[in-house]
């Protein structure tokens, strides 16, 4: 239970990670997008709203370990 609140603090960008925790918190990122985009299969009667908003949270949630996996804009800096 304490391993998978510090991801989530990791996730949402409230507890640095290392570089292995940083791509398993990616990983578990890609698997929570789905919890968005596939229910959208099934969503025939939902509102435009809804389905908009499904959206969105699967964008910023797939953002979101994306840049965790590449390290994140701290890494990128860094190099320069």
């Amino acid at each position: 239970m304490k391993r998978m609140i510090s991801l989530v603090a990791g996730f949402f960008g409230l507890k640095e990670l290392s570089a292995p925790e940083r791509k398993s918190t990616a990983e578990w990122g890609f698997l929570l997008s789905t919890l968005f985009i596939v229910p959208l299969f099934f969503m025939h009667d939902a509102s435009e709203l809804v389905k908009i908003g499904m959206q969105v949270l699967w964008a910023a949630c797939v953002s979101r370990a994306a840049f965790l996996a590449n390290g994140g804009w701290k890494k990128k800096n860094s190099d320069q």
